[in-house]
């Protein structure tokens, strides 16, 4: 895949991202490009991602069982049918959920290792406003009560 110069110039100034992430109003104009170069780099990593399958982040399958497959852990099952699963690599903790709606992630605030001692070991999880914290799609912060923290797998990926 042939790349072109500024991409070449962004790819070697900038830093590679650590996952997948949705990049709100993206540069497409090569000035754009180089004035927010972090964000023309998570472009070019998120198209890698979907190239390869490679899901972390806010880019997850609809079937979430195709996560084991790629560096996934399954680490506690829940009541309702979904799974809490950690990345190996980046420690992203993810909860998959079923519960009435359309089947979705919550992108968990803990990043450490919360289960390397025990697979049953509790976790906590951050609060923020009174709330659980979680991310939305564009790996900014938010809480239970915001819709955005929804993460809906891709269906093009089952």
């Amino acid at each position: 895949m042939a790349r072109s110069l500024i991409d070449k110039i962004i790819y070697s100034i900038t830093k590679k991202p650590n996952h997948y992430v949705e990049v709100k109003n993206p540069p497409k104009t090569t000035i754009a490009k180089l004035a927010r170069p972090q964000d023309a780099r998570q472009i070019q990593y998120n198209r890698w991602s979907k190239r390869y399958k490679m899901y972390s982040g806010s880019y997850l399958p609809e079937n979430d069982r195709r996560l084991l497959k790629k560096g996934w852990e399954d680490k506690k099952q829940l009541q309702n049918g979904g799974m809490i699963m950690q990345r190996k690599s980046s420690g992203q903790t993810i909860r998959s959920d079923w519960h009435g709606q359309p089947h979705h992630y919550h992108w968990l605030d803990f990043w450490e290792k919360p289960f390397a001692n025990s697979k049953h070991r509790k976790f906590k999880e951050r609060e923020f406003g009174g709330e659980r914290v979680y991310y939305n799609k564009h790996g900014q912060l938010t809480h239970r009560g915001d819709p955005e923290h929804h993460i809906y797998g891709d269906k093009k990926d089952n």
